[in-house]
């Protein structure tokens, strides 16, 4: 195992450092949680992405539309984190064979991998490589996700956890490509078969959906709210989380509905 030869540098999760941050601040389209079917859009593309303030070219998604745009804003959130960390680490190539945790065949990104923060790089403490991240392989999609303790839950899963059934349930089917692999055990996928409704408020602006929602700067964990479908079918994930979960209960309260727990 290779190990570095130098302290990189931590930020707080909320600082903006330098170009690239403020490159990425463009990245989050930023839908008012107040609201169930009205997203803001700016006439102007560029602005539209970073404030959403024009009322004048609003419009009203269905439901369907909605939960679309959520999605793609969540792929657009992580695709962020990613080009950011490209920039300040170093990833390098592994065998899951010499792995202390055998992980699960994924065909997303290619490859198994291990991260290494750079020299003289300023990373948010958010997304800041965790030690398990730097010694063990796994995808590198993992990384993206701007909440250690949530990282490391995924990859100490090992085998058992299928990232391209997470990827369904937080991009649907914006990227078809996606499919499962025939490896997946039939019993997997029966218990996969649920219904959100039966333990979802319906009035609840989150009401059948599997996802998470980013709402803000992507590498800020206050700027994300957890689903209780998503905490349904991947409640093991949060474990630990407690940040993650407090961050989604106040913009649960925003709209006036019951915090959610992780058990």
């Amino acid at each position: 195992m290779v190990t570095p030869r130098y302290s990189p540098r931590r930020i707080s999760s909320s600082y903006s450092h330098g170009s690239a941050v403020d490159t990425f601040k463009q990245a989050s389209v930023k839908p008012s949680p107040l609201s169930k079917a009205v997203i803001t859009i700016s006439s102007t593309e560029s602005a539209s992405l970073d404030s959403g303030i024009n009322a004048s070219a609003a419009l009203a998604f269905s439901s369907d539309h909605l939960i679309h745009l959520i999605q793609h804003n969540v792929h657009r959130a992580l695709s962020s984190n990613k080009s950011l960390l490209l920039a300040a680490t170093l990833k390098l190539e592994a065998s899951d064979s010499t792995s202390s945790i055998k992980q699960f065949p994924t065909q997303i990104c290619g490859g198994l991998t291990v991260i290494r923060p750079l020299v003289n790089q300023l990373i948010p403490d958010s997304l800041y490589p965790t030690q398990l991240q730097m010694d063990c392989a796994h995808t590198d999609w993992i990384n993206a996700f701007p909440f250690p303790k949530f990282r490391d839950n995924l990859i100490k899963r090992g085998v058992h956890f299928v990232p391209e059934e997470m990827f369904r349930d937080l991009f649907g089917d914006i990227f078809p490509e996606y499919i499962t692999p025939m490896s997946i055990p039939s019993s997997y996928m029966a218990n996969r078969r649920f219904h959100t409704e039966e333990f979802e408020d319906q009035d609840d602006y989150t009401a059948g959906r599997r996802c998470l929602i980013s709402w803000g700067d992507p590498w800020v964990i206050t700027n994300w709210e957890v689903t209780p479908g998503f905490l349904k079918s991947w409640g093991w994930t949060l474990k630990g989380c407690s940040d993650l979960i407090e961050a989604s209960n106040r913009w649960r309260a925003l709209r006036n509905e019951k915090p959610i727990t992780c058990m």
